[in-house]
């Protein structure tokens, strides 16, 4: 054994950079094809750990550097159950899948053992990409691919903690505890799923109302987010403001200009959520309320916004300029209507802007 351990010793780094490699190319397909993710690791073995396994007692290998299949290993923890499949489908369909080493844990339990619930795919890269030449110092090699959902990798985190493995390893005081638990997890998981196929429905039926000019519906993220996408008069008080001297700003610029933690604050989901704080504040209960007010700060906030740029110039002492998104000047637009009514310690609780900042929105109170 020590002559591959030694072996493995020289090409230990080439599986370090092939496991961080699969882990990019694994982080881009999910990306495109839109499948969000909570977390993706990597790992290849250590020379310590590959030096322990390849001596393990009732171990025995021809060759542990062929015979190993995680060498290299990716772990992807996913949020929602169908997600598993879709990734499933992604990486057999992209790398060549060693299904005699592959495994689904779950089809190794029985009905009434517990466990991690967690798939293992054991993969290498196809010819096409591994005639490539980034990826030609690792013909050959493989990778052990786990996937599991948030609730699957906090069951697994946690019982590793506590060192049982098999169900055997565990003191029958506690088994029945570890059952119900394991199994409330896995119903959580069931859930999880419901409800976001739920709020999908949900959305689409928002969706349909909007387009049949039906606003008779109650002010929510998933209602106002759908709104803001269609609504012309976002679109119009957003105008008013760019005209105003306001400069217009995606939210990939954003990310390069703002520092990070100012992101949250600029970003479309805060402010969507801002909005509806105000609309709570203001008694708005639905969207047909909500354009009714729109229609009026259109008409009424135009100059204000050129007014409150001057005089946020004016106290900088500076001509540089102030970006905004659409949803930003319209929660700003909804504000200046509003002036009046909405008291300053709710402003700079709420939008969590800087203090000055909304001193001199209050300035323009006239």
């Amino acid at each position: 054994m020590k002559n591959f351990i030694d072996q493995f010793e020289l090409i230990q780094p080439s599986y370090e950079r092939f496991a961080r490699k699969i882990n990019e190319l694994i982080k881009e397909l999910l990306e495109e094809q839109h499948v969000k993710f909570h977390g993706i690791e990597y790992r290849a073995k250590t020379i310590e750990s590959f030096n322990e396994k390849v001596q393990r007692k009732g171990k025995s290998y021809l060759n542990p550097i062929n015979d190993l299949t995680d060498l290299a290993g990716v772990r992807i923890i996913l949020y929602y159950l169908d997600d598993i499949n879709k990734l499933t489908e992604i990486i057999d369909s992209e790398f060549d899948v060693d299904e005699k080493n592959s495994v689904d844990k779950k089809s190794e339990l029985q009905f009434d053992q517990f466990g991690y619930l967690s798939i293992h795919k054991v993969i290498s890269l196809k010819s096409n990409r591994n005639e490539l030449v980034e990826w030609q110092f690792c013909k050959g090699f493989k990778c052990e691919v786990q996937i599991r959902t948030v609730l699957q990798h906090a069951w697994a985190s946690i019982s590793h903690t506590l060192q049982y493995k098999e169900e055997s390893d565990v003191p029958k005081e506690i088994r029945r505890e570890l059952h119900r638990l394991s199994g409330l997890l896995e119903l959580a998981d069931e859930e999880f799923l419901k409800i976001k196929q739920k709020r999908l429905d949900l959305s689409n039926n928002i969706g349909e109302s909007i387009n049949n000019n039906n606003l008779d519906i109650r002010i929510n993220l998933d209602s106002l987010f759908l709104f803001s996408q269609t609504s012309s008069i976002y679109k119009r008080i957003a105008e008013v403001g760019y005209e105003s001297g306001y400069a217009r700003i995606t939210y990939g610029e954003l990310e390069r200009q703002l520092p990070k933690e100012d992101i949250e604050i600029a970003g479309f989901n805060f402010n969507i959520s801002l909005l509806i704080k105000i609309c709570e504040y203001l008694e708005i209960e639905t969207l047909q309320q909500l354009e009714g007010e729109l229609n009026k700060a259109f008409v009424e906030v135009g100059s204000k916004f050129t007014l409150l740029l001057s005089r946020l110039k004016e106290s900088e002492e500076e001509e540089g300029s102030y970006f905004a998104t659409p949803e930003f000047l319209v929660t700003q637009a909804v504000i200046l209507m509003y002036l009046k009514t909405l008291p300053k310690d709710f402003l700079v609780e709420a939008t969590q802007w800087d203090e000055k900042y909304i001193s001199i929105m209050l300035s323009l109170n006239v």
